[in-house]
């Protein structure tokens, strides 16, 4: 009977540090990405016909973006998937602020990584839109929609 009990009193207290502390978060991979409009100019490539010119993937997950001293794994990668001659412009939205633009003229199936944001927190808006554009200081065409997430664990 004194074991059960020392057990018992063993086992009470565990559960009272864990609901004390918390159990330890899940981590979510809030990662999400949106796509511009198909151009009616973009020829067929390995992507085959009819693909978007650009993708913007928002990452939240792994090891985080290496080129970045920082090294959070909260960042965006800019996709040209278009061989028209045209770069892609990503933008961004952060709590409701505007990043970018920032310009991907580095040439057809090639990423650019962008982190405008620092690390996301848990509950924080993200904002997310990509466009064609001839050169860097070009006009902004066949945008795709801005898609917003909210991060779950930041």
């Amino acid at each position: 009977m004194i074991k059960l009990r020392r057990v018992l009193t063993v086992l009470a207290a565990v559960v009272a540090i864990i609901g004390a502390t918390g159990a330890p978060a899940l981590a979510v991979d809030d990662g999400f990405y949106t796509t511009s409009a198909t151009p009616s100019n973009c020829p067929a490539s390995s992507w085959g016909p009819n693909y978007p010119a650009g993708y913007l993937y928002f990452v939240d997950y792994g090891e985080g973006d290496l080129s970045n001293p920082d090294k959070n794994d909260d960042y965006l990668l800019i996709k040209d998937t278009c061989a028209d001659g045209d770069g892609v412009v990503a933008f961004a939205w952060h709590k409701g602020v505007k990043k970018g633009p920032k310009y991907h003229g580095k040439g057809y199936d090639e990423y650019v990584v962008w982190d405008p944001f620092g690390n996301v927190a848990a509950g924080e808006r993200i904002g997310i839109q990509v466009c064609s554009q001839n050169g860097s200081g070009g006009t902004p065409y066949d945008c795709g929609s801005i898609i917003y997430r909210t991060s779950q664990d930041g």
